[in-house]
């Protein structure tokens, strides 16, 4: 009998080192005891070899008589259920992290569901963040997302079948520490009379999904900060953006500088230093051609003033043009820097065809070096292609007809043309670009 039960006390020893779940005692009366391997505390023979105690670990002890146990078996309660790994965490950012899942077993059914879970309190479960995977694959690296910089969490693999849903060993990690944003003040170039084209460029968000905002901060001080004036931009992520800025004197030294901001703080870009410079275009009427009150001089010089006031304000040329009245032209005319003339229609006595005229005078059309950015229907010139994308999108179309070369659109080729005050504008602009573009 001694030998007999010390071989028992054996076979359940070797039996709970191997983690099974349950003992179950069958009696000689056909009833089953069952207690939980993870309960038991210990276990020894008494009373002569007559009895098997079974201690718990809450102390209390059940004694059988030997003579009463019919046999002992094990069994694994959960053994129906999936065996999970999961795979140990790295990757580790601000706000995400890779771990994963390797399905040793699919237990008593096919899986239906898998993944990670993860929460920041030891042993996340499918109620807390998960990812559940589409993929079958045994083996699968899955990553975590919209984690917090700063932050321990929790992470473990999961999987179900018909009976239930179990879970692999927890692996914990903190994410890294959220760091200020980096942007650089990329240029600030002149765009014709107060206004300037910034550009600046975000390299790094510290982590941060969004931005509390990004844009320039400008001053007459050296080192503009958000305490100054500041145009914002938006709160998309990293890359290339661009603004432009109207300052509000001209011959005056602004300073610029990029920022943006994240939670932890701001950062700026290079200071860098722009001073508008406004058109000084102005008009001379020859009074003998159109007599100072006549109604052709009454019209020229509204459309005169409106014109300047265009040019002057998006553009920054400078000079007198000379105007004079013609009866023989039958709409307007301009030179290279030499006059602008009108006839008796007075259809074109309209700030449009003032514009117009203004550009010929300026060099559009008329000069060699405009002539030669004009190349099988298309301006080349690259400043004023690259700002009429930029405000529009468009195509920067010339042509040569009948020894008259114009460019379309903003051209104002037609009085039709003039639909609105931007189309002015943005006409002004363009000749100003193809200025840089000529070196007129």
């Amino acid at each position: 009998m001694k030998k007999h039960l010390l071989i028992l006390v054996g076979i359940i020893g070797f039996t709970v080192l191997f983690a099974q779940n349950r003992l179950n005692i069958h009696l000689r009366n056909s009833t089953v005891e069952k207690v939980g391997i993870s309960d038991i505390d210990s276990l020894s023979i008494g009373g002569n070899d007559s009895t098997l105690n079974i201690r718990l670990l809450n102390q209390s002890v059940t004694a059988y008589p030997v003579s009463s146990i019919d046999s002992l078996t094990f069994s694994d309660t959960v053994s129906f259920l999936p065996v999970v790994q999961t795979i140990a965490v790295d990757k580790i950012v601000q706000a995400s992290a890779r771990s994963g899942i390797i399905i040793v077993s699919p237990g008593a059914s096919s899986v239906s569901a898998r993944g990670i879970c993860w929460s920041t309190t030891e042993h996340p479960t499918i109620a807390d963040s998960k990812y559940s995977s589409p993929l079958t694959a045994t083996t699968q690296y899955l990553n975590l997302s919209s984690l917090i910089g700063s932050t321990t969490y929790y992470v473990r693999a999961y999987a179900t079948n018909t009976y239930g849903t179990s879970y692999g060993e927890t692996y914990s990690f903190t994410t890294t520490a959220y760091t200020l944003p980096i942007v650089e003040t990329t240029s600030v170039t002149n765009a014709g009379g107060l206004e300037a084209t910034c550009v600046g460029n975000v390299s790094n968000t510290g982590g941060y999904f969004k931005y509390i905002a990004r844009g320039f901060c400008w001053s007459t001080s050296s080192n503009p900060t958000l305490s100054d004036s500041v145009v914002v931009h938006s709160t998309v992520l990293m890359g290339s953006y661009s603004m432009n800025i109207i300052f509000p004197t001209a011959n005056v030294t602004y300073y610029v500088r990029s920022y943006t901001t994240n939670g932890i703080g701001t950062t700026y870009g290079a200071v860098l230093s722009i001073k508008p410079t406004m058109g000084n275009l102005t008009y001379t009427i020859d009074t003998n051609t159109l007599p100072v009150g006549s109604a052709n001089y009454n019209l020229m010089k509204i459309a005169l003033d409106s014109a300047m006031y265009y040019y002057n304000r998006y553009a920054t040329f400078s000079g007198n043009i000379w105007v004079y009245y013609n009866e023989g032209i039958p709409t307007a005319q301009g030179g290279y820097r030499s006059s602008i003339g009108f006839g008796s229609n007075q259809w074109y006595m309209h700030v449009s065809t003032v514009m117009h005229e203004i550009a010929h005078w300026l060099g559009s059309g008329t000069s060699t070096s405009w002539k030669s950015f004009c190349v099988n229907g298309l301006w080349t010139g690259p400043t004023a292609v690259a700002l009429l994308k930029s405000l529009t999108g468009e195509t920067l179309y010339c042509d040569n007809n009948a020894n008259l070369w114009h460019f379309w659109p903003y051209g104002l080729n037609q009085r039709s043309e003039a639909t609105s005050a931007n189309v002015y504008i943005i006409h002004a602009k363009l000749v100003n670009a193809m200025k840089t573009d000529c070196k007129w």
